[in-house]
């Protein structure tokens, strides 16, 4: 496909499909499981292909009869590992501080004062008395319930957070593509120049004829 299409439209489409996969699953619920997850999923890494094998074959086009090669792709590399840690850091805080803001704002209407509330505390009440144990202990488990509770829709809410703002900075990050050179791959890429490499009987592994084999 890359000797074919201008690989910036392929990226464009994979940050289209990644991008897209994140809106899928920004609005979660306590409903969703295994099966809701499947298509977003498939999309997602549908979109991870085309973006990372036509972005790393960019990296080093030009390069595969050049000693700088190696340098460029190692260079990518670094970089793709110190985005994806910066990335990760970035949303494990995002995710904190949604959570914390989404219990507030939810422990703002569920009181003790809320008819709501009360009612849920006597039925917990009562499962928990039933279960063996005296009424104090019963009334803190209960409320303990309602806490836990609260917490796992804040989560949920703000891994959909999470999720709508990993969709909109992937789909900010295609603007990049225009200024990207225009590159249609039309030979080896990553490095490797085909016409100067050999399978060595010696080692039974293949490396340029420039360097000799070191068993």
């Amino acid at each position: 496909m890359m000797q074919l299409v201008d690989t910036r439209i392929i990226i464009g489409i994979g940050i289209l499909f990644f991008g897209g996969s994140s809106f899928l699953t920004a609005h979660l619920d306590s409903n969703f499981a295994g099966l809701q997850f499947y298509i977003p999923l498939i999309i997602r890494a549908l979109g991870q292909l085309l973006i990372m094998v036509p972005l790393s074959a960019v990296t080093t086009a030009g390069m595969a009869k050049g000693r700088e090669s190696g340098s460029a792709s190692v260079l990518f590399n670094m970089m793709r590992n110190i985005g994806g840690s910066i990335g990760i850091a970035g949303l494990s805080t995002l995710l904190s501080v949604r959570e914390r803001f989404h219990s507030e704002r939810i422990g703002e209407s569920e009181t003790v004062y809320s008819a709501a509330v009360q009612g849920r505390m006597q039925q917990s009440a009562a499962y928990f008395l039933s279960q063996g144990g005296d009424s104090y202990s019963a009334n803190l488990r209960a409320i303990g319930a309602i806490g836990a509770a609260v917490r796992r829709q804040a989560f949920l809410l703000a891994y959909s957070d999470c999720f709508l703002i990993l969709g909109w900075s992937l789909l900010a990050s295609a603007t990049a593509l225009f200024f990207m050179k225009k590159t249609k791959i039309s030979g080896p890429v990553g490095g490797i120049d085909v016409d100067n490499v050999f399978f060595c009987k010696l080692c039974g592994t293949s490396h340029p004829k420039r360097f000799g084999c070191i068993p």
